[in-house]
């Protein structure tokens, strides 16, 4: 991936020269507007409407923000090796957002519904600028790019407002001024009744008052409905349910961040142990399974998952997850706790091309154990192969002595049935 390497004195730039015959004072909050991810059709209407949005709200809340203008974005892309109208992904969006040493930044996906564009806009925030936020807009009637863009910008304007209070609610916060901190936050609500950053804000002051752990809880909740991707907000949830000894329900929050973040592998691994501990062996399987959707062969996430399933004696998982694990580590089929776990799971999972798949691996490696000749046998013989199996048998007893009486009566009863 390539980065952005810019130069120091271009990231001063960026941020405009404030003029000293100005009667109103430049805001210090910088906004960057990015065109939403879209499908290749669609890349072109996204870049317009990012432009048109990056004008409208620029016009709209000149006095509370500076958005970062075309002409830098494009400098900035372009001495990264990207082309002026790109669609960046999430990882290249918050380089180029840090970078510019931006307070928030809009990104999100463009989709389409047969004839209707929907945009699901999210706003991230960087450095408690109080702006994240989430919302959904479509382009509707009359459908240019222009009206789209303006339903866009009318809502973020809403969420800019906003943001400065709840930005004095956090200023107020840290300087223990706690009434006035929660004045700030109901001032912001009153601009934006949503806003993610001002519920926040009165969920630290909460916490730093020690209020009851529910009131927490509540503000934080509060906050997903202005932001239902906010992290900081499932995180204050999860850690409120584990102080109120709810297990289940602080690792129910836990998931929702996780969903918001599919990618973070460790906070995913970390759920499942959770639900290991617990023994809801199903959960933590199914929530390895979406995350090696993702990323398919993590060493790690199929080795929780087998391990999981066979916890849980969810015996069909296992097996899938122990050929899974052979598959990209060749070195366990010469592993005998590997084989006899592989072995014992595809038995219990009574899944006959298993069991004779592992013990074909086991007996190629080992070609004298007792132990993996009479599973060979086994598997012959629920296969329907009782040729194979007698002969199988046969051999096992000559390797014992004949002294098994169990094997050879075994070997009786598998002659008569030829």
């Amino acid at each position: 991936m390539r980065q952005f390497c810019l130069v120091v004195a271009f990231l001063a730039g960026a941020a405009g020269t404030a003029s000293a015959q100005l009667a109103v004072q430049q805001p210090t909050e910088k906004l960057l507007v990015l065109p939403l991810a879209a499908a290749g059709t669609d890349s072109g209407t996204s870049i317009a409407l990012a432009d048109a949005v990056r004008d409208r709200i620029g016009q709209l809340a000149k006095y509370k923000v500076m958005v970062i203008p075309k002409a830098k974005l494009c400098e900035a892309l372009q001495a990264s090796g990207f082309p002026c109208d790109v669609l960046l992904d999430d990882q290249q969006a918050k380089q180029l957002a840090r970078f510019l040493n931006v307070q928030g930044y809009v990104t999100g996906q463009l989709v389409r519904r047969d004839a209707t564009l929907v945009a699901n806009i999210r706003v991230m925030d960087i450095s408690s600028s109080g702006m994240a936020s989430s919302f959904t807009a479509s382009n509707g009637n009359p459908g240019t790019v222009q009206a789209f863009a303006e339903t866009i910008s009318q809502r973020l304007n809403t969420i800019i407002r906003a943001s400065e209070q709840a930005r004095e609610c956090t200023k107020n916060r840290q300087s223990t001024q706690f009434a006035r901190a929660i004045a700030a936050a109901h001032k912001a609500l009153v601009i934006d009744s949503t806003s993610a950053g001002a519920n926040l804000c009165i969920a630290t002051v909460y916490e730093a008052q020690r209020m009851p752990i529910d009131s927490v809880i509540a503000a934080a909740t509060r906050a997903l409905k202005g932001d239902a991707c906010n992290t900081t907000a499932w995180e204050y949830i999860a850690r409120g349910w584990q102080q109120k000894n709810d297990t289940l329900k602080s690792i129910d929050a836990f998931i929702g961040g996780l969903e918001c973040e599919p990618r973070n592998t460790g906070r995913r691994m970390g759920i499942a142990q959770q639900l290991r501990q617990i023994r809801q062996y199903q959960r933590a399987a199914d929530i390895l399974e979406e995350g090696l959707k993702l990323t398919p062969g993590d060493q790690q996430m199929l080795e929780l998952r087998t391990r999981s399933c066979i916890e849980g004696s969810i015996w069909k998982c296992a097996v899938v997850g122990l050929g899974e694990q052979a598959q990209h580590d060749s070195a366990l089929l010469k592993d005998t706790t590997f084989l006899n776990t592989a072995i014992g799971a595809a038995q219990s999972a009574a899944d006959t091309q298993a069991l004779l798949r592992f013990t074909d691996v086991a007996l190629r490696q080992f070609p004298t154990s007792i132990r993996f000749l009479k599973a060979r046998g086994g598997a012959f013989e629920t296969a329907g192969k009782v040729d194979s199996a007698l002969a199988v048998y046969i051999k096992t007893l000559a390797l014992e002595g004949g002294n098994d009486i169990t094997l050879s009566l075994l070997i009786a009863k598998t002659m008569v049935a030829v």
